[in-house]
């Protein structure tokens, strides 16, 4: 499942630098060598082209001292965020930091017994994906969405409807009918966020676990894939709005007493 790494994220590297002056040395010391092309006579000293040699050994050097240094300090580990603006403060963070042409897989399941107002920065969150969205269409948006009461799912429909008005968005929603989880993700391609509500009764984060290890965030991208994405747990699909009142009146059949928990149309995932 890993992605192999863009041109952008080539750039980024400091080796690549240090890989360049190498081989401009090399070209240069040839050049001079055999007299292609014909050089100045006070360029024919060796001592620039090793100058820049060795500055280039030293940039690759650097980069990879540093890459161990990050690999085995607190920038791989993880971090414990308290507080619900906090959370979606580094959920903000994590969205804009994303390459080009990310993954950002994320949950949003509002299982709350009573409903209060949405909290103030998840409105911001929300903005940076669908600034993302529009942005970089190609970067994927995938959302597992649950509600178990209609005031619940207004909250989730009017996000869901700015999500489908996106021209040409890479995003994907699906509605889960008999999911359990009570918790919150949100796995980017470098970093990852899960989240647990700080009670049953309002819909605020009360803490999070930010990782940041390459293989803990690849381990939850498979979760993802394997037990929420793709796993067997009964779902529809949101791609018109159709599909938002079909699920609608299936929410007001139950919350009415119409239907029974388990709704038969959701025996399987579609």
């Amino acid at each position: 499942m890993r992605r192999k790494p863009t041109f952008w994220k080539w750039v980024e590297r400091a080796d690549v630098a240090g890989w360049l002056a190498i081989l401009l040395a090399v070209v240069w010391i040839l050049a001079v060598n055999f007299g292609i092309p014909p050089l100045p006579v006070e360029s024919e000293r060796v001592f620039p082209q090793l100058s820049l040699a060795i500055l280039g050994w030293l940039l690759i050097y650097q980069y990879r001292a540093l890459e161990e240094i990050r690999r085995y300090t607190a920038e791989t580990s993880s971090e414990t965020i308290i507080g619900n603006d906090a959370i979606y403060h580094a959920a903000t963070r994590l969205v804009k930091n994303s390459p080009p042409r990310g993954r950002l897989w994320a949950t949003s399941l509002w299982l709350y017994a009573t409903l209060g107002e949405e909290a103030p920065m998840f409105g911001r969150y929300f903005h940076a994906i669908l600034d993302r969205l529009r942005n970089d269409p190609e970067t994927q948006y995938l959302r597992a969405i649950r509600a178990t009461n209609p005031k619940g799912w207004e909250r989730l429909r009017k996000r869901t409807e700015e999500l489908l008005a996106l021209p040409h968005s890479n995003a994907g929603v699906r509605f889960y009918h008999d999911n359990p989880l009570a918790m919150d993700c949100l796995i980017g391609e470098q970093e990852a966020l899960i989240g647990f509500p700080d009670r049953a009764t309002y819909p605020h984060l009360g803490v999070a676990i930010l990782i940041r290890d390459p293989e803990a965030v690849e381990s939850l991208r498979q979760w993802y894939l394997d037990f929420i994405w793709n796993g067997p747990v009964a779902n529809t699909p949101i791609r018109t709005k159709e599909d938002l009142e079909e699920i609608e009146k299936t929410l007001m059949e139950k919350s009415t007493g119409l239907l029974p928990a388990s709704h038969p149309s959701s025996a399987a995932p579609r």
